[in-house]
Formats: structure tokens, sequence, C-alpha cells
């Protein structure tokens, strides 16, 4: 796929000469084509380039260790939960279409979920020790850098997360302050990269470190719909594009997004989707409303993005 072949070569250049495609130094968003691509993933690429050279198996193998590491995240909530909902989780995730697709090739913006997932581990883990907290946050805001449809979904679910944590057991302002702080920090380069795409007029040197400034618009300013011009128009039919493809296990028609035959995720899963919410609501321990918070986070996201 076009998007792999960009994702890597940048890596590849970036490995043998500490510029990409453009000449820019370790940019924090590649320019790409022209409208921007993510750049974690190209990052997280670059040990396997190292070893093995610039291939199709050097480019995808950084998806299949984060869809692996994923199962064993996924399944240590579970069982946070209970044992059998551990298995359970593991099944379910590792039958996923989505998660297996997303596991087998390097769309960069794949690595989103894996990212919000470790973070999410970590909020679970404050919930006994609160120390936990500050990395969780650092991890959480790290997802801008693998999707732009992150800038809105990190810090909303970020405040969702607070809160459930501090529910369970209170946060100290000492352990807050220091949670906002990382997030910032880590948040902080993507932060200027989006107003510099929006007011700036060159690209900025941060050290070695690149803040780009694209030449054109922005692609996250038509992914996600309220920047886009008309954009909240589209609102309502997106949403029930989204709805569409969540619940009933369409397809959007493109072979590289999702399986033909099942889509994202198997319909038949939808009722117990359904009946998994209202437990989470009606009996809900610190978990069960963290993967609550996660899932309405990402579906108001999702009913702003462009579907597919």
């Amino acid at each position: 796929n076009q998007d792999e072949a960009s994702s890597g070569y940048d890596a590849w250049a970036l490995l043998e000469s500490g510029i990409d495609r453009h000449g820019i130094s370790w940019p924090v968003n590649f320019i790409a084509w022209g409208s921007g691509q993510n750049a974690l993933y190209a990052y997280l690429s670059m040990p396997f380039i190292a070893i093995m050279g610039l291939n199709v198996t050097s480019i995808r193998l950084a998806a299949a260790c984060l869809g692996i590491l994923s199962l064993w995240i996924f399944w240590s909530i579970g069982k946070k939960s209970d044992r059998e909902m551990g298995i359970w989780a593991l099944l379910i995730i590792a039958t996923s279409p989505w998660h297996i697709m997303a596991s087998r090739w390097a769309l960069e913006s794949n690595a989103a979920p894996a990212v919000a997932l470790f973070a999410t581990y970590f909020f679970v883990r404050a919930r006994d020790n609160i120390l936990w907290l500050p990395l969780a946050s650092a991890m959480l805001a790290v997802s801008v850098y693998a999707y732009g449809t992150a800038y809105f979904f990190a810090p909303l679910f970020m405040l969702c997360a607070w809160l459930i944590v501090n529910k369970e057991s209170k946060i100290p302002f000492k352990t807050l302050a220091l949670s906002t702080l990382c997030a910032f920090i880590a948040a902080l380069p993507m932060m200027i990269f989006i107003v510099n795409n929006s007011i700036g007029t060159d690209h900025i040197h941060l050290g070695p470190i690149t803040i780009p400034k694209y030449a054109g618009e922005a692609r996250y300013s038509g992914i996600f719909l309220p920047l886009a011009p008309g954009g909240m128009a589209q609102v309502p039919d997106n949403m029930i594009q989204v709805l569409r493809m969540l619940l009933g296990g369409e397809s959007d028609g493109l072979p590289w997004n999702a399986s033909p035959t099942w889509g994202p995720q198997y319909w038949i899963l939808t009722p117990f989707l359904m009946l998994g919410c209202a437990f989470a609501i009606s009996k809900p321990s610190m978990i069960d409303r963290l993967m609550l918070a996660w899932f309405v986070c990402a579906l108001i996201t999702a009913f702003f993005t462009a579907a597919n």
C-alpha cells in the first residue's frame, strides 16, 4: 500500500542520513505527499529496518509486534477484572477481523489504538499505585503522533480516566500536576505543529527535531469534520455510516481497510457489545468504567471523523 511505502521510505531515509525525503531532520509529522502522514509508526519500525534493510517484512514487523503485545495487555486488563474475563477478552481480540488486519500491514494510524490500550493498562495499574498515573497520561498523549484524530480523542479520554481513577483512589494534587505536565511535554511538539500549520510561515527547528510547515492544507483538517468546509453538515450521515460499520460489520469497499466478508468486526458480536455496555453501566468496576469511557470517547471521535 502507498502509505506503507511512504512511511517505510521516510524511516529508512532518516536512518541513513538523518533527514526524510523532503530533507527535514526528525520531523514530528511527515510531509509525505504534501498533506502529511503520522510519524510514530515509522520511528517504531526503524529498529527492524536497521537490522533487516528496507523491505515489506521489516516495515510490517512493528505492526505485528504491536498486535501481539496488545493481546497480552488486553488479556491482562480482563484478568484484573476476572480470570474468565481475561480468557474471553483474549479470544475476542485474537479473532477480531480488525485486529488481525491491523497486525498484518503497516498503516501508521493503526498504532493509535495500541498506544491507547497501553495507556489504559497503566491507568488500571494506577488504582493500586497512583504513581502509574503520570506514565499513563504521557502514554496517552503519545497517541497524537500515531493518528490525527487523537488530537480530539486523547484529551477527552484522559479527562475521563483521571475522573475514574480519582473516584477509585483519591489523586494527590502533586500527582495530578505531574501527570498534566508529563502529558503536556509529550504532546507539546504536536501542539506546536498544529499552531505552526495554522498561522506559521516556515519549519520550526528544536535542535534536531523539526516541526514541519506544509505548503498546502494539512490532511487532519479534512479528516476531522468540524475543521473541514461544510463538515458539520456531514456529521449526521457520518454517524449513521460509523454505526453501520461498527454494529453491522459492514465494509467500506476498500480491501486494505476491512475484510470484505466480515468488515471491521463480526456483526454477531453486536448484541454482546450492548449487553456489555449495559452491565458496565449497572454494576461498574473501575475497569468497566475505563472501557466504557474509552468506547464512548472513541465513538464521539468517530462521529466527527470522515468514516472509512
